[in-house]
């Protein structure tokens, strides 16, 4: 439901800023994401709601990027099937 719809969800930028990530709750957690096109996210995390996330996202800023970067880049080879260049 959330890569179908993550551009009609609301905007929670005072958990991400300006990362570009998007966050949903689901039950008693967020599902923290970045979108990689119309119906596909990329799960950057799982957070249970009373964690304080961006405190976690800013703690964890660097090896999240270097990971999402390592998806990106397979994503753009076609490494990862069933997603859409």
């Amino acid at each position: 439901m959330v890569a179908r719809n993550h551009r009609s969800l609301p905007q929670k930028g005072y958990l991400t800023g300006t990362s570009g990530m998007g966050v949903h709750a689901v039950r008693e957690h967020y599902i923290v994401y970045v979108p990689i096109d119309e119906k596909s996210i990329v799960i950057v995390a799982l957070m249970r709601q009373s964690r304080n996330v961006p405190a976690v996202l800013r703690a964890n800023d660097f090896m999240i990027r270097r990971q999402l970067q390592e998806i990106f880049e397979r994503l753009n080879q076609g490494k990862i099937p069933n997603i859409p260049k």
